[in-house]
Protein backbone atom coordinates (compact mmCIF):
# COMPACT_ATOMS: atom_id res chain seq x y z
CA UNK A 1 0.00 0.00 0.00
CA UNK A 2 3.03 2.30 0.39
CA UNK A 3 3.68 2.10 -3.13
CA UNK A 4 0.18 3.49 -3.58
CA UNK A 5 0.72 6.06 -1.14
CA UNK A 6 3.89 7.19 -2.43
CA UNK A 7 2.75 8.06 -5.83
CA UNK A 8 -0.46 9.38 -4.88
CA UNK A 9 1.36 12.02 -2.93
CA UNK A 10 3.96 12.72 -5.84
CA UNK A 11 1.25 13.08 -8.26
CA UNK A 12 -0.22 15.40 -5.48
CA UNK A 13 2.73 16.99 -5.37
CA UNK A 14 2.82 18.70 -8.79
CA UNK A 15 -0.73 20.16 -8.39
CA UNK A 16 0.57 22.01 -5.19
CA UNK A 17 -2.18 19.84 -3.10
CA UNK A 18 -0.74 17.89 0.26
CA UNK A 19 -3.10 15.08 1.92
CA UNK A 20 -2.42 13.00 4.73
CA UNK A 21 -3.15 9.15 3.63
CA UNK A 22 -3.78 6.17 6.34
CA UNK A 23 -3.25 3.19 5.30
CA UNK A 24 -5.87 0.28 6.93
CA UNK A 25 -3.97 -3.13 6.71
CA UNK A 26 -6.52 -6.33 5.68
CA UNK A 27 -5.51 -7.67 8.87
CA UNK A 28 -7.68 -5.04 10.92
CA UNK A 29 -10.83 -5.85 12.84
CA UNK A 30 -13.77 -6.17 10.92
CA UNK A 31 -15.41 -3.93 12.75
CA UNK A 32 -12.72 -0.88 12.93
CA UNK A 33 -12.92 -1.53 8.94
CA UNK A 34 -16.27 -0.89 9.00
CA UNK A 35 -16.69 2.19 11.19
CA UNK A 36 -13.53 3.70 8.99
CA UNK A 37 -14.96 3.28 5.79
CA UNK A 38 -18.57 4.57 7.66
CA UNK A 39 -16.94 7.69 8.57
CA UNK A 40 -14.44 8.27 4.98
CA UNK A 41 -17.75 7.62 3.17
CA UNK A 42 -20.29 9.65 5.18
CA UNK A 43 -17.85 12.73 4.73
CA UNK A 44 -17.44 12.34 1.38
CA UNK A 45 -14.39 10.49 0.55
CA UNK A 46 -13.64 8.06 -1.74
CA UNK A 47 -11.77 4.60 -0.49
CA UNK A 48 -8.58 3.33 -2.56
CA UNK A 49 -8.60 -0.51 -1.66
CA UNK A 50 -6.55 -2.97 -2.59
CA UNK A 51 -7.15 -6.94 -2.77
CA UNK A 52 -3.97 -9.28 -2.82
CA UNK A 53 -6.24 -12.69 -2.80
CA UNK A 54 -9.81 -13.30 -2.59
CA UNK A 55 -11.51 -16.84 -1.50
CA UNK A 56 -14.55 -16.30 -3.79
CA UNK A 57 -14.46 -16.38 -7.52
CA UNK A 58 -16.81 -14.11 -7.79
CA UNK A 59 -14.91 -11.34 -6.86
CA UNK A 60 -11.54 -12.36 -8.83
CA UNK A 61 -12.05 -9.04 -11.22
CA UNK A 62 -10.90 -7.44 -7.74
CA UNK A 63 -7.74 -9.84 -7.40
CA UNK A 64 -4.42 -7.60 -7.25
CA UNK A 65 -6.61 -4.37 -8.45
CA UNK A 66 -6.40 -1.19 -6.61
CA UNK A 67 -10.39 0.06 -6.78
CA UNK A 68 -12.59 2.36 -5.22
CA UNK A 69 -15.11 2.68 -2.44
CA UNK A 70 -17.46 5.51 -3.44
CA UNK A 71 -20.30 4.41 -1.43
CA UNK A 72 -22.34 2.37 1.77
CA UNK A 73 -25.34 1.30 2.64
CA UNK A 74 -25.23 0.73 6.41
CA UNK A 75 -28.25 -1.35 7.02
CA UNK A 76 -26.81 -3.87 4.92
CA UNK A 77 -23.35 -3.54 5.70
CA UNK A 78 -22.44 -3.09 1.64
CA UNK A 79 -20.35 -0.92 -0.13
CA UNK A 80 -19.79 0.43 -3.71
CA UNK A 81 -16.87 -1.16 -5.88
CA UNK A 82 -16.31 0.92 -8.51
CA UNK A 83 -13.58 0.37 -11.06
CA UNK A 84 -13.42 0.28 -14.81
CA UNK A 85 -16.12 2.76 -15.78
CA UNK A 86 -18.86 0.83 -13.68
CA UNK A 87 -20.08 -0.50 -10.11
CA UNK A 88 -20.84 -2.99 -7.65
CA UNK A 89 -22.61 -3.21 -4.38
CA UNK A 90 -21.02 -5.67 -2.50
CA UNK A 91 -20.97 -7.30 1.33
CA UNK A 92 -18.51 -5.47 3.05
CA UNK A 93 -17.89 -8.63 5.41
CA UNK A 94 -17.26 -10.82 2.85
CA UNK A 95 -14.51 -8.31 0.53
CA UNK A 96 -12.89 -8.03 3.96
CA UNK A 97 -12.65 -11.55 4.33
CA UNK A 98 -10.67 -13.19 1.55
CA UNK A 99 -9.46 -16.21 3.66
CA UNK A 100 -5.67 -15.69 2.62
CA UNK A 101 -3.50 -14.14 4.96
CA UNK A 102 -1.91 -11.47 2.00
CA UNK A 103 -5.31 -9.53 2.32
CA UNK A 104 -4.06 -6.27 1.28
CA UNK A 105 -6.82 -3.58 2.94
CA UNK A 106 -8.01 0.67 2.66
CA UNK A 107 -6.17 4.02 2.45
CA UNK A 108 -7.68 6.06 4.39
CA UNK A 109 -7.63 10.32 3.62
CA UNK A 110 -7.30 12.09 6.16
CA UNK A 111 -9.32 15.77 6.03
CA UNK A 112 -6.59 18.51 6.36
CA UNK A 113 -5.83 19.42 2.33
CA UNK A 114 -3.63 22.01 2.07
CA UNK A 115 -2.76 23.84 -0.82
CA UNK A 116 1.17 24.34 -1.23
CA UNK A 117 1.79 27.96 -2.06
Amino acid sequence: MQTYIDGFKKFLSKCNVELNFVPIEGTENFSVAWEKVLAQINDGWLIPCLTLEHKNPELKTYVWHWFLLTGCDEENFQVKVTTYGSFRWINFAELWDTGFERKGGIVLIQKNLKLKA
